[in-house]
């Protein structure tokens, strides 16, 4: 044999080697009926608020979707059948409760009776703060929220996603913004006399927010007793001069959907009436031009609830 042909040989024994090792994992692996399967099953929420939320308590290192996507109404919303294949796959999943995600309850059952655990944030909310009957919206009020972060770290911990330390370090943070969050919304709205912290809204979605942020809800436009066109329109009336005996002009609604009873009913009361769109079931919409981005992402639901208090405060502070 020459030098080169030597040297070529003793060259392709690592290689040689690497290969042997390689093939050998494999057919361990393949051949195992120990395996255990890799620790990425999805964590769920039913809407992207929380979805948000409970990612941002893991300093997003923990990805969770939404069974809802983002712009549609949770009240009525039917999951695909991919989505209650999601469910059924899924390790846990986030409900908000209070009935706004009582659609999905058949899906969920049998979720649970496959071994998937179910959380109920809103039945999670600490006790001395009861829930508002009629408004299942509490993550309108940052205290709530703050109040059930734990109960997110605590179910995640099991599934072994992330490091335990780490996980209560995020969670601990991301309570910590939500505290500075209720200092900044309260900050903001501190220009809004007495007299008008009034709140008409488009449905009762704001019970949380008028709490914290002391509000009077005078009503709301599509209201539950009321289902037939003639005692819609009654009922329109009677809020009608609510308003006008408080002075309050401006009915709040959803962003994202058009109203022109509430355009109507606005204008009704004054000449300056207006409708303001807040952001109640859906983060707005923002560009990202960084070079990773996808170019219009989801805000975060601090961004989203920033946002909300800015324009509560421009719109009642007239």
């Amino acid at each position: 044999m020459s030098k080169r042909s030597a040297g070529l040989g003793w060259a392709l024994v690592p290689m040689l080697l690497l290969v042997a090792v390689v093939n050998g994992c494999s057919s361990d692996k393949e051949g195992s009926d120990n395996t255990k399967p890799a620790k990425s099953a999805p964590v769920l929420a039913t809407t992207a608020i929380w979805a948000d939320v409970i990612s941002s308590a893991t300093c997003h290192a923990i990805p969770v979707d939404s069974l809802v996507p983002a712009g549609s109404d949770t009240h009525d919303f039917e999951l695909s059948l991919h989505a209650s294949d999601q469910v059924l796959e899924s390790r846990v999943v986030f409900t908000n409760g209070l009935g706004l995600d009582a659609s999905f309850t058949p899906v969920l059952d049998m979720a649970r009776d496959a071994g998937v655990e179910v959380v109920d944030l809103g039945a999670a909310m600490d006790s001395d703060m009861p829930p508002i009957a009629g408004d299942p919206h509490f993550w309108m009020e940052p205290e709530r929220v703050r109040g059930v972060v734990g109960v997110v770290a605590a179910k995640l911990k099991p599934l072994e996603l992330m490091d335990s330390t780490e996980l209560d370090r995020c969670a601990k943070q991301y309570s910590g913004d939500l505290t500075d969050l209720t200092t900044l919304m309260a900050r903001e709205m501190e220009v809004i006399p007495s007299s008008r912290r009034k709140l008409v809204t488009e449905h009762h979605n704001m019970g949380y927010f008028a709490q914290r942020f002391d509000f009077e809800v005078l009503g709301a436009m599509n209201d539950a007793s009321g289902s037939l066109a003639e005692t819609d329109a009654r009922h329109l009336e009677k809020l009608r001069v609510l308003m006008t005996s408080a002075g309050i002009d401006t009915v709040f609604v959803q962003a994202g959907e058009s109203n022109d009873k509430a355009e109507s009913l606005a204008r009704d009361v004054s000449v300056n009436g207006e409708v303001v769109p807040l952001y109640i079931e859906t983060p707005p919409k923002t560009v990202d031009t960084s070079a990773d981005a996808g170019g219009i992402i989801s805000s975060t639901y601090v961004q989203m609830m920033t946002v909300n208090a800015e324009r509560v405060a421009a719109a009642l502070s007239k």
